[in-house]
């Protein structure tokens, strides 16, 4: 078998589903309920089939592309029409190379300063855990774009922002 011709990209992808940690810690409470590291074994051998079949399939790839054509379509929307300040914590060195012309932050609460509005494009943690009020001070107006809807609706708009959350 020829490595050179497998494209890793989707196993990357295959890696950051939340699925995997979740059926994860499931295998991992049965191994403690019972004892017995077999519920674990088991569990390593469907994540290891898991991430030899599900990224090879022509269903998930075409996903994941379709997913990066969207996103790169949002940027290229959001460029014509403002200069876009951004911040990725893992992708933004590969970002410099495919966007070269937008401006890239050093942290969130930069990316975030004075800006008119608050795009979340990834789901990260740290964008999770954002401090709320330190946004609304930095956004000129408060205002959020959620695309991956990591945010409730009520909760934003109680702390006083206009918030909009692709399909809901």
């Amino acid at each position: 078998m020829d490595l050179s011709k497998i494209d890793f990209r989707y196993v990357r992808e295959a890696f950051k589903e939340p699925l995997n940690f979740w059926g994860m810690a499931g295998f991992a409470v049965a191994a403690a309920f019972f004892w017995d590291v077999t519920p674990l074994l088991m569990g390593l051998g469907a994540e290891g089939l898991y991430l030899v079949t599900v990224p090879a399939s022509p269903f998930y790839r075409r996903y994941i592309e379709r997913r990066e054509k969207q996103r790169q379509s949002r940027l290229k929307e959001a460029q014509r029409e403002q200069i876009v300040k951004a911040f990725d914590p893992v992708a933004m060195e590969e970002a410099k190379h495919c966007l070269p012309n937008i401006e890239y932050a050093e942290d969130e609460y930069d990316a975030i300063r004075d800006a008119d509005v608050l795009v979340i494009v990834t789901e990260w943690n740290q964008f999770r855990a954002l401090d709320m009020d330190k946004v609304k001070s930095l956004l000129k107006s408060p205002k959020i774009a959620d695309l991956r809807n990591i945010y409730e609706p009520e909760d934003m708009r109680e702390l006083g922002f206009e918030y909009v959350g692709v399909g809901r």
